[in-house]
């Protein structure tokens, strides 16, 4: 007798129980044996009679995404776009407390993930470099990612995650107007939303250039830039001036802070404190970190954390490197664009987190782990779950990492 296969939402269902049931017991873990580190902490504002397991979810950029959804928009909060904010506040009109509206965005929205990855992965796995990739290795890798704690905090990685990979989906499937609009909303999650109009100039280049689906010479993709500039094929494909309606999203962020503040710059000019109010050369952001990798004291926190960013990046760095030629352009241009906006601002803090919003980052490490030895299969989760233990306890406690 044949055996009944379970189906997909089953098995995808037993990983999320399982690593929502990982994070909480590591969430007990760090508040009994870490020490804690005032200053951040969502706890001291926002406890509404919560228990501190839940409220550190709200820590960091948490706390100053439930002060915008609580009271609007302050100076210092200006660098943190709209979206969350105001989700939070519709759900706490509802009466569901800031930390908890915000956990449940997150959570919905990974759940969302996993269901529009599903679909991204039966459009991919039809080609050869992802046959026999299972749809639960790939969720198995994101979910065990270092920072991937971040899609239960009240955080917009998850939200933007789940917006991003629809637009893809919207993109792959040529519903651009749809695309389009999935991406605006992205837009208001996080700057990196910019990414998506160059993800959707590269898929317009594809449909001048097939060559760019799959292998691709070097000169392909800039012979195919110039095929796009064509007159006649850009009103054939008029579909693409729709994409700048991503980039004017941002450009109606700057409006409305010019209408409360009289000053669009200071979108801008309030990321100073993060050191990234001027665009600078990423060499010049790599000299930066390696004089911190060789002067600054071991003994202190940041030349750890420095460490952590400077390793990270050199992971998807590496991958860009890699890549080039070897998988969709339009994936590749989506990871070069949405890496490059935080390297170009001065420092590369929070990049242990950048790499959580892409897809294809994930579909590029699951192909290459599924296809690699189990010993090194095992080497890779093990490392990986012990980087989440340590950045997990740190956040919780109140220590910056990412």
């Amino acid at each position: 007798m044949q055996k009944k296969t379970r189906p997909w939402w089953w098995s995808a269902t037993i990983l999320f129980v399982s690593w929502r049931v990982w994070i909480i017991a590591l969430t007990i873990f760090a508040l009994r044996y870490v020490p804690v580190r005032r200053g951040y902490l969502a706890a001291a504002e926002f406890a509404e009679g919560l228990p501190r397991w839940i409220t550190a979810w709200g820590n960091f950029d948490g706390l100053v995404f439930m002060r915008i959804a609580r009271g609007g928009y302050g100076l210092p909060e200006v660098p943190f776009f709209p979206l969350l904010p105001m989700l939070m506040g519709g759900l706490h009109s509802l009466g569901i407390p800031y930390v908890i509206g915000g956990m449940l965005i997150s959570s919905v929205s990974l759940i969302g993930v996993f269901v529009v990855w599903r679909e991204l992965w039966k459009i991919d796995h039809q080609e050869k470099r992802w046959k026999g990739l299972p749809y639960v290795f790939l969720l198995a890798v994101l979910v065990t990612y270092p920072t991937a704690h971040y899609f239960t905090a009240v955080y917009q990685d998850a939200v933007f995650l789940f917006l991003s990979s629809f637009t893809i989906l919207l993109a792959r499937q040529k519903r651009w107007l749809w695309a389009v609009l999935a991406g605006m909303v992205a837009t208001l999650a996080r700057l990196n939303g910019l990414a998506l109009f160059f993800f959707l100039g590269a898929e317009y280049m594809i449909q001048l250039a097939p060559a760019l689906q799959k292998r691709w010479a070097w000169h392909v993709p800039f012979t195919s830039f110039l095929l796009a500039l064509r007159p006649k094929n850009m009103w054939k494909h008029r579909y693409a001036f729709l994409f700048f309606l991503i980039p004017l999203t941002f450009v109606g962020y700057l409006a409305y802070l010019q209408g409360k503040f009289g000053d669009w710059n200071v979108f801008f000019s309030s990321v100073e404190v993060w050191n990234r109010s001027q665009l600078t050369f990423p060499l010049q952001t790599f000299w930066r970190y390696f004089k911190i990798l060789v002067l600054y004291p071991r003994v202190h926190l940041v030349y750890w954390v420095a460490w952590g960013e400077a390793l990270f990046t050199a992971l998807y760095l590496l991958v860009l490197l890699f890549t080039w030629g070897r998988v969709r352009f339009s994936y590749w241009m989506l990871m070069l664009v949405h890496l490059m906006i935080p390297m170009v601002t001065g420092t590369l803090q929070g990049m242990p987190r950048y790499g959580l919003h892409l897809y294809p980052l994930f579909l590029i490490l699951a192909g290459w782990l599924w296809k690699s030895p189990k010993w090194a299969q095992a080497v890779y989760f093990i490392g990986m779950l012990v980087l989440q233990v340590l950045y997990l306890s740190a956040f919780v406690q109140g220590y910056f990492v990412a």
